[in-house]
C-alpha cells in the first residue's frame, strides 16, 4: 500500500515534471536552432598578401580555431559525450563536406566569427563568436584570407547534435556555448587595428580568447558544457595560479606545456600548443595582462 502511495504521490508525478522539462527544452534549442536571426554585418576588405596570410595563419592558431576545426581546417569531432551530444567542427574548406564554397563573400566569413551566424542566418553551435567578436578589422581580415586560401580537404563530419542534458542546461541558462552568437554584444565597435605591444590593452586583446573556459574575471571554475570529466579551469589571476609565475616561467609554459612545478599541462584541457605560435612580445603581454588582475 505505501509503494502504491508512493508511486501516485511521488514517482509519476516527478516522472511527469522531468519528461515535461526535457520536452521543453528541447523545443527551445530546436527552436532556437532552426531559426534564422537578422543583422547588419559590415563588409570587409581581405587582403590576400603574403604577410595577412601569414598573420591569419597565427590568429587561426593561437585563438584555439585548429581545437575544432583541425589544423588544415577540415573539422573533427572535438566532443562525442551523448547526454551533452555530439559536437564537431566544420569543414571549412571548399572540399567534399566542406562549407566554403556557402561563404561567398567576406563578410559571410565576418557574420560566422564575429557573430556565429552562418551566411543563411541560421545560429552556429560552438561557435565562440563572443570571444571572436572583439578581433580588430585587420586581424579579421587576415583570418578569412587564411581561410579562404586553404586547400580543398575532403571530409565530411557528423552533424552537431546537441543531447537532453545539454538541452536541459541550456533551458536553465547554464549551457552558453551551445548557441554563442546570443552572447555576442553587437553594439561594440571594432578597433581597425590593435597594435601589438606588450601592454596591458594587448595583453587584454589577447586573453579575449581565454574567457571561455576561464570566465569574464579568469577566476576559472567549472568549464560551461564541457564532459563532467574535464577538471575545472585555473585561477589565473595574480591571486591565482599567475601569483606564482615570473615571464620566464610563463613563457615556458605557453612554449612546452610545462609549468613551474615541472609538470606537463594536457593540451586537451589548455590550448598551449597554439599558443605556442605566440610571438614573445605578445606572451609577456598576456602576462602583463593577467598579472594585473
Amino acid at each position: 500500500m505505501f509503494i502504491k502511495k508512493l508511486i501516485v504521490k511521488v514517482v509519476i508525478p516527478v516522472s511527469f515534471l522531468i519528461v515535461a522539462v526535457v520536452g521543453l527544452a528541447y523545443l527551445m534549442t530546436e527552436s532556437t536552432r532552426t531559426k534564422r536571426v537578422e543583422i547588419n554585418v559590415q563588409e570587409i576588405n581581405v587582403d590576400m598578401g603574403a604577410a595577412a596570410l601569414a598573420r591569419g595563419e597565427d590568429v587561426y592558431l593561437t585563438r584555439g580555431c585548429a581545437d575544432c576545426h583541425d589544423l588544415d581546417a577540415g573539422g573533427k569531432t572535438f566532443i562525442n559525450e551523448p547526454p551533452i551530444g555530439h559536437y564537431a567542427g566544420t569543414n571549412l574548406t571548399t572540399g567534399s563536406g566542406g562549407v566554403a564554397t556557402k561563404y561567398k563573400t567576406a563578410k559571410d566569413w565576418n557574420q560566422a566569427i564575429r557573430y556565429g551566424l552562418d551566411p543563411s542566418g541560421r545560429p552556429l553551435m560552438f561557435m565562440p563568436s563572443h570571444e571572436f567578436h572583439p578581433l580588430s578589422v585587420k586581424d579579421t581580415a587576415a583570418l578569412i584570407a587564411y581561410l579562404m586560401s586553404r586547400p580543398a580537404v575532403n571530409r565530411t563530419n557528423p552533424a552537431s547534435m546537441p543531447g537532453p542534458m545539454a538541452r536541459v542546461l541550456y533551458l536553465f541558462g547554464q549551457f552558453p556555448m551551445l548557441f554563442p552568437y546570443q552572447h555576442v554584444d553587437a553594439t561594440q565597435a571594432q578597433a581597425e587595428d590593435v597594435p601589438m605591444a606588450a601592454t596591458v590593452e594587448y595583453g587584454q586583446y589577447l586573453a579575449t580568447g581565454c574567457v571561455g573556459c576561464h570566465g569574464q574575471n579568469y577566476t576559472g571554475g567549472r568549464i560551461p558544457g564541457v564532459p563532467p570529466d574535464w577538471p575545472p579551469a585555473a585561477d589565473i589571476t595574480s591571486k591565482g595560479v599567475m601569483g606564482q609565475y615570473g615571464l620566464a616561467d610563463f613563457k615556458l609554459l605557453m612554449r612546452t606545456g610545462k609549468t613551474f612545478s615541472g609538470k606537463t599541462v594536457d593540451p586537451k584541457y589548455m590550448p598551449w600548443t597554439g599558443m605556442s605560435r605566440l610571438k614573445d612580445v605578445e606572451i609577456e603581454a598576456l602576462f602583463n595582462f593577467l598579472r594585473s588582475r
